[in-house]
């Protein structure tokens, strides 16, 4: 939802939205800004799992993983969108290439994970 507002002092206590460093002008407002960031969904997998005995879906290797894709892709960025392999986190906590096939764990891509540019997105 897009807001403007023509003065900063109009909104001073009204929370707008997270990393803005002005109200004033346009802003891209969020009416339900924590549905839209996705905590709530994760808080509520987490508490279904636990509520049903399972293993948590979003679990500190998939975090490990996640970070391991983002850094990839700014490496990837900053050589002007060259392939970079992904590290996969194996449970023992180490590191190293993402294991053949398609295994229970959506993190389990195939060898070669990698981040790629614009041209190449996909990641194909």
């Amino acid at each position: 939802m897009q807001t403007y507002n023509p003065r900063e002092e109009y909104f001073k206590d009204i929370y707008v939205v997270e990393k803005t460093e002005t109200k004033q002008g346009w802003a891209s407002t969020s009416p339900d800004e924590d549905w839209f960031t996705g905590y709530q969904h994760e808080m509520d997998a987490f508490y279904r799992d636990v509520a049903a005995g399972r293993p948590a879906e979003a679990d500190s290797l998939l975090a490990a993983d996640t970070i391991a894709t983002v850094y990839a892709a700014y490496l990837s960025a900053e050589q002007q969108g060259r392939q970079v392999e992904i590290p996969r986190t194996a449970p023992d906590g180490t590191t190293g290439r993402a294991p053949q096939g398609r295994g229970p764990n959506r993190r389990t891509t195939g060898p070669g994970r990698t981040a790629a540019g614009p041209e190449n997105a996909s990641g194909d």
